[in-house]
């Protein structure tokens, strides 16, 4: 035994050797009180024995499934079909809900900075456009609460949000009485909670964990002030999130909200890891065979990737737009089964000008991976430039300022890193001259971001597609 005490502290460990169990001491004191007998205690203890050894044998054999709680009892396994359900809501329920988010009782007195805020989020739903990324989550956690799934966010800060975008929570200036607008919603609304927690990143990530676990039909979400603070989280992470079901034989849709741009704002402030978070997926780099293949694939895009999400061990996705936050929120609740989700957002453009309108939250229908460049002519294009996250609008930004670039470079998004988007980024990048050049885009250091990720994959398209 290579981790035998007696090696370094003999004596020590010779007298706890004869040191009776507790198990041994408390099996006595209960034969003296007359609740228990010897005979008992042998059987209870070969009983136990049995059992263990009949599990570990079964676990031997790889025949073994824990028992879960009867919650989930109906989630499925990963397999190589899974149904997809539209995300979108309409028009008019968005606006209804989008009344009674903004919504104060008459002898309630906020501060002017957030009645300013609601009113200008109330005409952004009235107008049907101008939504901002608050604007666009409250929509999601009302419709999700409206369906009657429970919502619960914590982390620090999060009633009103790091970034003074999400203001759940609305105080009273001169009472300090707590409203709750997402808690007024109708009678037979879910219920909504939102707690503003400690700053101690792996108590609360780990208990979020285990709130997940325990409640299926329950969007859980655990946020981080800034991405960078996640590394407080890191075990939680790499021993439980990332292995839940080929580890732990379990399923949960929790999600890590991670705040991530490089803005000025220094070494601690700046990056939730992209790189760390694709390197625990476990997916494999090769071009999958229905993208080379002629035979068709009789399933859709989105129903072929929530295929791939099913047989994944988690999601990490970086949604540009409120509208594809709106979707992506939704997606993980409404699906059949619970997968982890590690969402990047960027804390530059959370208002104007990255602003969504009525109608990409209503007609369309599902969370977009990857987002094509309508701006440019396809057959003009000679540049492709790929990127994830809130480098797109800088991109956008220089692109358009130069004019013998504003026609012949699409910028195109990819909101879903991993499971990577085979088939979606196929059927946008076909619509482009082949001669067109690929090229990946990111503010990170070249040894972080997505490069790493997306580098491999590039390359093995490009030879399996002539590109």
């Amino acid at each position: 035994n290579f981790d035998d005490p007696r090696l370094f502290d003999p004596h020590r460990y010779s007298v706890i050797a004869k040191h009776p169990s507790v198990l041994e001491i408390y099996a006595k004191t209960l034969q003296k009180s007359n609740i228990l007998t010897q005979q008992e205690h042998e059987q209870t203890l070969l009983k136990e024995s049995q059992a263990l050894q009949k599990i570990h044998e079964a676990v031997s054999r790889g025949k073994y499934s824990p028992k879960h709680d009867m919650e989930w009892s109906n989630i499925p396994k990963a397999s190589t079909n899974s149904n997809i359900t539209k995300t979108n809501v309409s028009a008019a329920k968005l606006l209804a809900l989008g009344k009674a988010l903004t919504s104060l009782p008459d002898d309630f007195h906020p501060h002017p900075t957030v009645k300013r805020i609601l009113a200008a989020r109330r005409k952004s739903y009235v107008d049907g456009k101008d939504i901002d990324w608050g604007g666009a989550e409250a929509l999601a956690f009302a419709s999700i609460l409206a369906d009657g799934v429970h919502v619960r966010v914590s982390g620090q800060d999060v009633e009103r949000g790091t970034f003074s975008h999400r203001h759940a929570l609305v105080a009273d200036m001169e009472t300090c009485r707590a409203y709750i607008p997402l808690c007024k919603l109708k009678k037979d609304q879910a219920p909504f909670r939102i707690i503003n927690s400690s700053l101690s990143e792996y108590a609360v990530s780990g208990y979020e964990l285990g709130y997940a676990l325990s409640m299926k039909n329950c969007l859980v979400i655990w946020e981080a002030q800034f991405g960078d603070f996640s590394n407080g989280a890191q075990v939680i992470f790499d021993q439980y999130l990332s292995s839940l079901e080929k580890r732990w034989s379990c399923q949960a849709g929790l999600v890590i909200n991670l705040p991530h741009g490089y803005d000025g704002m220094g070494p601690e402030h700046s990056s939730g890891r992209i790189e760390r978070f694709c390197q625990c997926a476990n997916e494999d780099d090769a071009v999958p065979k229905y993208i080379t293949s002629p035979k068709k694939v009789s399933m859709s895009d989105d129903a072929l990737l929530e295929s791939e999400i099913q047989k994944s061990n988690w999601q990490v996705c970086f949604p540009t737009t409120p509208a594809s936050y709106f979707h992506l929120l939704r997606r993980q609740v409404m699906r059949s089964f619970r997968k982890p989700l590690i969402n990047f957002y960027s804390k530059a453009f959370l208002r104007a000008p990255n602003l969504s309108k009525i109608s990409d939250f209503s007609e369309t229908e599902y969370f977009q991976p990857v987002i094509d460049d309508t701006s440019v002519k396809k057959e003009s294009v000679k540049r492709i430039l790929l990127c994830t996250g809130q480098i797109y609008f800088h991109l956008v930004k220089h692109r358009d300022a130069m004019p013998n670039a504003k026609d012949s470079v699409a910028v195109i998004r990819i909101e879903q890193l991993s499971p990577f988007p085979w088939k979606h980024l196929h059927t946008v990048l076909t619509k482009y001259p082949t001669k067109a050049t690929i090229a990946w885009a990111q503010e990170e250091p070249k040894n972080m971001g997505g490069w790493a990720h997306i580098r491999t994959r590039l390359k093995n398209y490009a030879r399996a597609t002539d590109r």
